[in-house]
């Protein structure tokens, strides 16, 4: 009898070593853990115009860090991997069943995102039974969460783009109205009029000249008054003197005609001088401003297209780990 159970429990131990090699430490509930590396770019935004780095403060960049573990680890984050065809397919996901909300509890107990505190990267892990499926699970996260941040990134910068060509277009269309405006004044006035000349400008020395003649007429015309008056007293006759009286103040009515007239042109020429040098000045904001619009717009697009304006970057896939956790 003794016998027997010696050989009995011979054979039992060597069923149980049997299952441990075939098996392997699944057997006893093992699991595995696959870590893959993001890593974070600086959080400013650069200008793609300028070759040096902004600098970046490290606590801050550090906080930029956790915000994205963060988000890594939503439940939204998870919902969106749980549609990933991939994802779909491993055992992990049939084995769960259900409902979703049975694997999102299994991803947020065994699924983590840890910011380094030392270095510009973020561990994600994942725990699962199977070793392979683990390092699948957390690469499907890093690859998906890095592609929907660029695509959110691009997003924005694609609707500020479009906001700044709004605003281009506006103001080109603004510098063509005014352009037209300053072209009409142009073409009632030459450029020197509106600029300035080293002299006088005829119309101003026109109106000098007659306001001077008017002047001198009105002086004429007062010496003949008096001349007449004295005629009269000495009762002599006047009517040489009232005839060139006469001829006085016509010639003194033409000269004030002629000098309200080009005192008006003269109204004009100021008021085209005021309008030009108003034109000018606007056309010259309004293209300065047109050129940082436009250079703006052009820093968008290259962000844009730029592949680390997401701010991430898979730095390194997840391994099927060799062994199991302790």
């Amino acid at each position: 009898m003794k016998r027997f159970r010696s050989v009995f429990l011979t054979v039992v131990v060597g069923l149980v070593v049997a299952g441990i090699v075939l098996h392997g430490p699944r057997a006893f509930g093992a699991e595995y853990t696959a870590q893959a590396l993001i890593e974070v770019l600086p959080y400013v935004e650069r200008d793609p115009f300028v070759l040096e780095a902004p600098p970046v403060d490290k606590d801050l960049q550090y906080q930029f860090r956790m915000s994205i573990a963060t988000l890594i680890t939503t439940q939204g984050s998870f919902e969106d991997l749980l549609k990933r065809d991939r994802l779909r397919q491993t055992k992990w996901y049939k084995q769960k069943g259900g409902e979703s909300a049975s694997r999102i509890s299994d991803l947020q107990q065994n699924l983590h995102a840890l910011a380094l505190k030392e270095s510009n990267f973020i561990e994600v892990s994942m725990v699962c039974e199977d070793a392979r499926e683990a390092a699948d699970i957390a690469n499907e996260m890093v690859a998906m969460f890095i592609s929907m941040q660029g695509e959110r990134a691009r997003a924005n910068i694609a609707n500020r783009l479009s906001g700044v060509k709004v605003r281009q277009n506006r103001i080109e269309e603004e510098l063509r109205v005014v352009e037209k405006a300053l072209s009409d004044v142009r073409e009632a006035w030459s450029l020197p009029d509106l600029e300035g000349r080293d002299s006088p400008h005829p119309i101003a020395v026109r109106l000098i000249r007659l306001e001077e003649a008017k002047d001198a007429l009105a002086l004429e015309i007062g010496g003949v008054e008096a001349a007449i008056e004295h005629l009269n007293k000495a009762q002599k006759s006047s009517e040489d003197k009232k005839l060139e009286l006469a001829v006085l103040r016509g010639k003194f009515t033409e000269a004030a005609r002629m000098c309200k007239e080009t005192q008006a042109k003269q109204k004009d020429l100021d008021t085209a001088r005021i309008q030009y040098n108003q034109r000018v000045r606007i056309i010259d904001e309004r293209i300065r401003v047109l050129d940082e619009v436009k250079m703006l717009a052009e820093k968008l697009t290259i962000l844009h297209d730029d592949p680390d304006t997401v701010k991430l970057r898979k730095a390194s896939d997840a391994m099927a780990p060799l062994s199991p956790d302790p």
